[in-house]
């Protein structure tokens, strides 16, 4: 997720506060459940970008990989529609 926000968000020029509070708030899908590091720290450790691409049978994320561009497009204009 840090890939992607760093990646995908780049272009609107969030401050890094309202990405740490973004991260804080929303990443665990949960507001009751904190994440394991800052949004800050998540980006360290994407060393390169990723090149592994999910599948549509993943269900648990726990290594840094790619969406495909146009799952990705049709999510984003889902919550965008919101």
């Amino acid at each position: 997720m840090a890939w992607c926000i760093h990646t995908k968000c780049a272009d609107f020029n969030y401050p890094e506060s309202w990405l740490e509070a973004f991260w804080e708030s929303q990443i665990t899908g949960d507001a009751n459940v904190a994440p394991k590091s800052t949004y800050a720290e998540a980006c360290l450790r994407v060393t390169k970008p990723p090149k592994m691409q999910l599948l549509g049978t993943v269900t648990d994320l726990n290594t840094t990989a790619l969406v495909p561009e146009m799952s990705w497009k049709m999510q984003y204009n889902v919550l965008e529609a919101l």
